[in-house]
């Protein structure tokens, strides 16, 4: 990802420095590169986090994925403050430094020996009940990341209404920078480390079980076995996960169901987010319009995917501990907000239009958020399935934003006799692309509360080969016989408490 981006923003600025072609097709091409790059630092570093912190799953969402989309806000105000007025090849020139530097500082943390996936570090990945020991330092940086939205709504906001001096504009950059390197600090405040002698008598005395709950471990420890071994030392069964690859889990029903809502949520994320001065134009005239206000609908639109992101980070944990419910619940929640959501854009305008774009934007925040920790929760190779529904946002800016919005919005333009055919005033202008996004929506609802019927039943774990047969998420236990019990109980934690085991053979 570093060495692609790299590459990418240097093409950027031989294009602006004049040395490159600067035909429309060249910066297509160059920032297309940086796009791609820029999933492989999300899927890179988000996948590897999730298995070192398994426990901490709904905090590392709640940072990582959060500040993936706050970051622009930061890059935007560190161009005001510096290169607002200067030639922007060398604002691309720092964003190859700056892509050079936390590339390889990421790519130095991953090849850490703690995040090593055979190696645990007691409540991180293994012993639940030590979880507590690192509440100090997320909520450090659960805190800094409240400031931190905070801090770049304000400075929005006030840009959008107040014209910002230059003085002011380098002040609000270098607080962006400080806030941004203030997440540094919470090195001082991790736990420190037990002596190796003292961790290996507790792990021993954590390893004795009764006959009936004895578990073999091979040398090399899995993703499994980390799981398993947690579970144990929490009397509590292991999390069941599927264990196939992509190749065979494609052809199941539920691949497609999470498909087809993600399609959905994602179209009308991308519909929106791309168009908010045409909806703007729009819903309350092009004569009408304050640029300024366009500002306070992007940022909103960006405070409210960051909120919907840092609320399925918070309520995850609760929502297993306290509720006894999977994150899958939460699979339904973005697609009912946008059906509720899209609809706003054709009774309101003007300032009005604030309360559709945070009602998307939360949704929008809820999609990624829940998606990532889902397929996290379903698959014990969760990097390309993650992957796969990424062909459905592949697909939307072609379906919703060019096929879609642009025909639709160009054609009554036309139709008006604008002089721009970025100016169409009407309800009209957005009718059909609105009705589309909410309709499919709608559709995703019930195909959202259908996946989340069949992740209940496990119909997608059922069929996962037991020990000696490719490995197992199912069971902890080396025996064939406790996988229905294993089952039943992992999906619904104390069903089995007065069940006998001969009806759970059954």
């Amino acid at each position: 990802g570093a060495t692609i981006n790299i590459v990418g923003w240097l093409l950027m600025f031989g294009i602006f420095s004049g040395t490159l072609s600067q035909a429309l097709g060249s910066v297509v091409v160059c920032y297309s590169i940086t796009q791609l790059a820029a999933t492989f630092f999300e899927t890179g570093s988000v996948i590897p986090n999730l298995d070192a912190f398994s426990l901490h799953e709904g905090r590392i969402v709640t940072i990582q994925k959060t500040f993936m989309g706050l970051g622009t806000s930061v890059i935007a105000a560190i161009f005001n403050a510096f290169y607002l007025n200067t030639d922007l090849k060398w604002f691309f020139l720092s964003l190859c430094v700056l892509s050079g530097v936390a590339g390889g500082l990421g790519a130095w943390i991953i090849r850490r020996p703690q995040l090593d996936p055979t190696v645990t570090c007691r409540g991180l990945n293994v012993a639940e009940e030590l979880r507590s020991r690192y509440d100090t330092p997320f909520y450090y940086c659960i805190g800094l990341l409240f400031v931190n939205i905070a801090f770049l709504f304000t400075i929005d906001l006030v840009g959008a209404v107040h014209p910002v001096g230059d003085s002011a504009r380098v002040a609000f950059g270098i607080v962006a920078i400080v806030l941004s390197a203030a997440f540094f600090g919470v090195m001082v405040l991790l736990p420190k480390r037990h002596s190796r002698s003292a961790q290996a008598a507790h792990e021993d005395a954590a390893a004795a079980f009764d006959d009936d709950d004895q578990r073999i471990y091979s040398p090399r420890i899995t993703d499994f076995e980390q799981a398993a071994a947690a579970a144990v030392a929490a009397h509590d069964v292991p999390i069941v996960r599927n264990v196939h690859g992509l190749v065979k889990n494609v052809r199941r029903p539920e691949m497609w169901l999470m498909w087809y809502v993600s399609f959905a949520t994602w179209g009308a994320m991308t519909l929106v987010n791309a168009n908010t001065m045409e909806i703007y134009k729009a819903t309350t005239g092009p004569k009408n319009v304050v640029a300024s206000q366009n500002g306070v609908f992007v940022s909103l639109f960006g405070i409210g995917s960051a909120l919907g992101r840092v609320f399925v980070g918070l309520l995850k944990e609760p929502l297993r501990r306290r509720m006894g419910k999977e994150i899958w619940w939460m699979f339904p929640i973005a697609p009912t907000l946008m059906t509720a959501g899209m609809p706003l854009f054709l009774f309101m305008s003007g300032s009005a239009l604030r309360v559709p774009m945070l009602v998307v934007g939360f949704a929008t925040g809820i999609a990624w958020g829940a998606t990532v920790l889902i397929i996290k929760r379903l698959f014990t190779e969760p990097g390309r399935h993650y992957s796969f529904l990424y062909t459905a946002g592949m697909l939307t800016p072609v379906f919703f934003n060019l096929w879609l919005f642009s025909s639709t919005y160009e054609h009554h333009s036309e139709s008006q006799h604008q002089l721009r055919r970025s100016d169409c005033d009407g309800v009209e202008c957005i009718l059909v692309p609105v009705l589309v996004c909410t309709a499919l929506n709608a559709v995703a609802i019930a195909v959202a509360f259908v996946a989340v019927r069949r992740f209940e039943l496990g119909s997608i774990f059922v069929d996962a080969p037991v020990d000696g047969d490719g490995g197992t998420a199912i069971a902890a236990r080396g025996d064939e016989k406790h996988v229905n019990a294993d089952l039943t109980e992992a999906l619904h934690p104390g069903s089995q408490d007065d069940v006998q085991p001969e009806k759970v053979q059954g």
